[in-house]
């Protein structure tokens, strides 16, 4: 598997996917509310040709735009990082460390219990977070960066040793001292 818009250091793919067409529902009931509006706006004179025109076109324009940014949307785990891309007028390509994710978790709709899909959430460490909307194979994804996450962060072990640890706290408690004999 290769993509030609990740450096060539992370082409080990370990995960990829799209999300689902219905993830463009939202637009694609608005392009078609406002193309019967304008439509049934000029049949009904309610509105003049040109304005009519301009209303269902814009509908046109927001379903095709929606479609379009849903079609033109990938997401990638590599073995280091995460990465969305998504590109139709301009491109916006995302990528966040693996060792940055905080938290993880999943969610489905009563369609996507159905139909086999989810939306993974990636909540990153510093606020912020990346979403895979309306994927097929939720759970692998979901797997990945949870088992990762279990293997490579231990809670229980902190950095350095303990004479680096007794050092520092040294130095703390003469900084401590210093700044309470000056007043």
């Amino acid at each position: 598997m290769s993509k030609y818009w990740l450096p060539e250091k992370e082409t080990d793919i370990k995960w990829e996917g799209k999300p689902s067409i219905s993830t463009a529902s939202s637009s694609l009931i608005t392009s078609i509310g406002l193309v019967l509006f304008g439509v049934g706006g000029f049949f009904y004179e309610y509105l003049s040709l040109i304005s009519s025109s301009g209303v269902a076109g814009l509908g046109v324009l927001v379903g095709v735009y929606g479609v379009g940014s849903v079609l033109r949307t990938e997401y990638v785990i590599t073995k280091e990082s995460i990465w969305k891309r998504t590109s139709l007028l301009g491109t916006e390509t995302t990528r966040v460390k693996i060792s940055d994710v905080q938290n993880t978790s999943y969610s489905r709709s009563f369609i996507g219990r159905v139909s086999g899909r989810g939306s993974d959430l990636f909540e990153l460490a510093g606020g912020g977070n990346i979403e895979f909307k309306r994927i097929t194979n939720y759970n692998t994804a979901y797997s990945l960066i949870s088992d990762w996450s279990e293997n490579n962060l231990q809670g229980d072990e902190l950095p350095g040793t303990v004479q680096q640890w007794e050092a520092i706290h040294r130095e703390i408690r003469l900084l401590r001292d210093e700044l309470t004999r000056e007043r």
